[in-house]
């Protein structure tokens, strides 16, 4: 299973950095609210956490593999 490349005309090398970061945060603050969902048991937020993680780490890791960046 390979990565495909994204190629980035629009943001500067600092804003992906920026990106990643952000979301980095964001993965460990759902991790957290996933954590407690689970431990009281609300499915629906189970859900929603587990929905939201997965579609940041895709995201992420298209920054992960992206090149080419706008001049800074």
């Amino acid at each position: 299973m390979g990565f495909n490349m994204t190629i980035n005309n629009d943001l500067t090398c600092s804003e992906i950095v920026e990106l990643r970061m952000s979301l980095t945060v964001n993965i460990e603050q759902m991790d957290k609210m996933l954590e407690r969902s689970l431990e009281f048991g609300i499915k629906e937020n189970v859900s929603y956490y587990s929905d939201r993680i997965n579609r940041m780490k895709v995201l992420k890791d298209k920054l992960n593999n992206t090149y080419g960046a706008k001049a800074e």
